[in-house]
């Protein structure tokens, strides 16, 4: 029983790790599998703790499969220390924050909360360089708020771009900004936002990304957390398999057709670049891994200590907001914010140029 158990554990692990390089248009459930893979970790270092404690060989089977599997596992909780002040001594550095703001909503209440707690987090944080997702709630809307911060962010962010599109991109910054018009792309103006920044006297372009979502409804959403609680019957599990899971094939397949072009942007411009913002996916997905390809880094996997969410509702509890670089850069610090309304947290990177 032990040894069956050991190796289903063990074999499931490595499936998680890696499935996320299959393209779900090809095989849909390996979506599922890539978000599975935080479970099947833990249950895996539970049970080498456990089989090394009561000295069982099999702890030598758990241990393989760890190994093989390490490098989603440190992508998924990497163990990076704190940078030493050498490496960054005399470089010029930029923080940016990227955040799915929630069109400035508070999530647990009806309406734009006054006063707005996304914005006043934001302007304590201070970011150079703030990329925001669902920001259609426009500046002018804040005029009839009681804490009114026009004042302050247009003397943070002489520079800012934003849109009308739904549910909306924008960047606000310290430095000189343009917005890139992006034609015949297959991701809409609402998923896809290109902006040339000149920062510190170096050219960078930031793709502010929104990609599919999984399509759920919120009817789907309170299925998933009552099947999660154990409060469902049978008949609510069939239809989370044959409705529900459908829904994220489909969007898990969309965002591949989305990740392919913001790859092809990325190829056809070369130089200093950040793709950040709302995925809608979770570490080592396919579409992540395609946008990475070999010349792209992940800010957390460099910067960061433990495991991460940055997603909260409805018990998605998921890192799906993320940071890729390319270029002359270097991320030092990743931070994720506290909840300020949004049911996302936001996250906040700190990079350095490498060739000053």
């Amino acid at each position: 029983m032990v040894t069956a158990a050991t190796v289903l554990l063990s074999f499931a692990l490595i499936a998680t790790a890696y499935t996320g390089a299959v393209d779900p248009r090809v095989f849909p459930p390996a979506c599922l599998l890539n978000m599975a893979f935080p479970v099947t970790a833990l249950l895996s270092v539970v049970a080498l703790i456990v089989l090394a404690i009561a000295r069982n060989r099999l702890a030598w089977v758990m241990g393989a499969a760890i190994l093989i599997s390490s490098p989603a596992l440190l992508n998924f909780a990497p163990v990076n220390m704190t940078v030493s002040p050498e490496t960054t001594r005399g470089k010029k550095s930029f923080t940016l924050m990227t955040f799915n703001a929630l069109h400035r909503q508070d999530y647990g209440r009806d309406g734009i909360p006054d006063p707005n707690p996304s914005l006043s987090y934001v302007m304590a944080m201070k970011p150079d360089i703030l990329v925001v997702q669902e920001s259609l709630v426009g500046l002018a809307s804040l005029r009839k708020s009681s804490f009114n911060p026009l004042d302050t962010i247009r003397k943070v962010y002489p520079f800012r771009c934003s849109d009308n599109s739904d549910p909306g991109l924008a960047v606000y910054s310290r430095f000189p900004v343009t917005r890139i018009e992006v034609p015949g792309s297959v991701c809409s103006p609402a998923e896809l936002a290109v902006f040339r920044l000149s920062v510190e006297g170096h050219v960078l372009t930031i793709y502010n990304v929104h990609l599919q979502s999984f399509l759920l409804s919120g009817d789907d959403k309170e299925l998933f957390s009552r099947v999660t609680k154990g409060d469902a019957d049978r008949s609510a599990i069939r239809n989370m398999r044959n409705h529900i899971f459908t829904k994220i094939y489909r969007a898990a397949a969309l965002r591949a057709d989305q990740a392919e072009e913001v790859r092809r942007l990325l190829d056809s411009r070369r130089g200093a670049a950040i793709v950040c913002g709302d995925f809608n996916d979770t570490p080592g997905c396919f579409a992540l891994r395609t946008i990475l390809g070999s010349d792209m880094h992940d800010a957390f996997a460099e910067a960061a200590f433990g495991p991460m969410i940055t997603y909260h509702k409805n018990k998605f509890f998921f890192r799906i907001d993320h940071i890729l670089y390319r270029g002359p850069l270097m991320a030092v610090d990743i931070l994720r914010g506290k909840d300020v309304g949004s049911d996302h947290y936001p996250l906040t990177a700190r990079f350095i140029w490498t060739d000053d």
